[in-house]
């Protein structure tokens, strides 16, 4: 039954390149799995259908830097294996992040259903679990707030704000696959009387602020990476309401005060570390 063996690629990117734009074009060449690691990511194609003169070239044109390894796998039980080695996300004694296949603890007050698809915004990344626990940090502030997040991959940290209270909450993303990652994993959280007038957007933040001119937001979220940060503060400063919170991350830690100094005249109120990844919370 599970008689082809895969290739198994690692893949090492710089800090500034999107791994989403290379896990995009490696799925269009029969890449059916990828699991993202401190460097990059693992990709898996089945070995008769692995076609690296096809998809390099194209990565190449986007990053010319990047590196691969590609070792042969046994065959085996995919799906069996990655339920057997993919963990509940703990994000803190109050939350934790489920798969379809966990078994739910049902003491857990927040509990954050999502469908891992790529295993990309899972709770297990160094920068969900920091921007998660931020949240938690403002609590308080998200009752019945206005929350944009942008860039929602898998709409995770969106869905913890809905959780903790905030009325409104707008999710953008410039990727269609992550936007049906999204509304799938919505509707895995909330009753349908609690998402008929969730906004989720196929975009980025400078289409929403020409498209929708008079709205601003108490808090925004972006777990992005840093060169697309860096360009989007100008938005972010302006769509933010008086005292508002912008929580930021996917930024390594030698870039702290970069982003804080991009950042003004909002002020910084924290910095959460965790591994060689930080988290940012401003107030307006």
């Amino acid at each position: 039954m599970y008689s082809i063996p895969y290739y198994q690629y690692s893949f090492t990117l710089p800090e500034n390149v999107d791994k989403d734009i290379i896990i995009s074009i490696l799925a269009d060449y029969d890449f059916e799995g990828f699991v993202e690691t401190d460097t990059g990511f693992l990709a898996y194609v089945p070995s008769d259908k692995d076609q690296p003169h096809l998809w390099m070239p194209e990565i190449q044109s986007i990053c010319p830097t990047f590196k691969t390894d590609k070792e042969i796998i046994e065959p085996k039980n995919w799906n069996e294996e990655w339920e057997k080695n993919y963990d509940i996300a703990k994000i803190n004694d109050h939350c934790e992040i489920y798969a379809p296949f966990h078994t739910i603890n049902l003491n857990i007050k927040y509990p954050i259903f999502i469908e891992p698809k790529m295993s990309f915004g899972t709770g297990h990344h160094a920068t969900t679990f920091m921007m998660a626990n931020l949240l938690f940090d403002i609590q308080n502030e998200l009752k019945d707030k206005k929350v944009i997040d942008v860039g929602c991959g898998t709409g995770i940290l969106g869905i913890v704000a809905k959780k903790l209270g905030a009325s409104s909450v707008w999710f953008i993303d410039n990727d269609p696959i992550c936007i049906e990652n999204t509304k799938e994993n919505i509707l895995k959280n909330f009753p349908s009387e609690q998402i008929s007038n969730i906004p989720i957007l196929l975009s980025d933040i400078q289409q929403v602020r020409q498209n929708y001119p008079n709205e601003k937001w108490d808090i925004i979220i972006a777990n992005i990476q840093k060169n697309v940060i860096l360009n989007d503060l100008p938005h972010y400063k302006d769509l933010l309401l008086p005292n508002a919170y912008l929580l930021i991350s996917g930024i390594l830690k030698e870039y702290q005060q970069e982003i804080i100094t991009a950042a003004q005249p909002l002020k910084h109120i924290k910095t959460f570390n965790k591994d060689e990844w930080i988290a940012l919370l401003f107030q307006n």
